[in-house]
C-alpha cells in the first residue's frame, strides 16, 4: 500500500495534486500493483489514470475533488477503438479515467467531487456556453472493475460512465 501523501499530496482544498496522486499510482503498478490511499483531506486533481492491478482507496474524510482550471484535463485522450469511437470533446475531458486496464477498483467511504454546480446556472439559462463539461469517471475496454462505497457527487456530465467494460 502507498498513500499519496508520500508522493507530496497536500490535501489542503488548494494545492493541485494531479501529479502526486498520479505518480503514486504510477509507481504502485510499476511494482506490480496494489493498493493506493487516499487519506482524509480535499485533494485537487485534473485527469488522473488508473492503472491494472491498482486499487485506489478512499477514506474516510478523503475527497477528490475536481479542478476548475479546464487546461488540467486530458483532452486529447485517444478514445477509439476499431470503429468505434467517442466524438463528443465533453466525455473525453474526466477526473479518473482508464483505459484497458484490468483489475481495477475505487472503494472506501470518501468522495469524489465535481465542479457541477458551478456550472450549472450557466448551462441552463442558456447565457454562456460551458467551454468544456467534466465527467467523474470514464473506463473503457477495462476488465474486472470495482466500484463500492464511495460517494460521486456534482458531475458537470457523466458520473460513472463504464463504456465497453466486462465484469463489472
Amino acid at each position: 500500500m502507498v498513500s499519496i501523501k508520500d508522493y507530496g499530496a497536500a490535501g489542503d482544498g488548494k494545492t493541485l495534486d494531479t501529479a502526486a496522486v498520479q505518480a503514486a499510482i504510477d509507481a504502485c503498478a510499476a511494482a506490480g500493483g496494489g493498493m493506493v490511499a487516499v487519506p482524509e483531506g480535499v485533494f485537487v486533481c485534473g485527469t488522473i489514470r488508473l492503472a491494472s492491478h491498482v486499487h485506489l482507496r478512499l477514506e474516510l474524510g478523503a475527497v477528490l475533488k475536481a479542478t476548475e482550471d479546464l487546461d488540467a484535463y486530458a483532452s486529447g485522450l485517444d478514445t477509439t477503438r476499431g470503429d468505434l469511437s467517442i466524438t463528443s470533446a465533453e466525455q473525453k475531458d474526466c477526473l479518473i479515467y482508464a483505459r484497458g486496464a484490468e483489475d481495477i477498483s475505487i472503494t472506501g467511504e470518501g468522495r469524489v467531487i465535481g465542479n457541477g454546480q458551478a456550472d450549472w446556472g450557466s448551462w441552463w439559462g442558456i447565457r454562456t456556453p460551458l467551454e468544456k463539461r467534466i465527467g467523474l469517471l470514464l473506463f473503457e475496454d477495462c476488465s474486472n472493475v470495482s466500484i463500492c462505497g464511495v460517494s460521486f457527487l456534482y458531475s458537470e456530465f457523466w458520473t460513472l460512465h463504464l463504456s465497453r467494460c466486462e465484469n463489472v
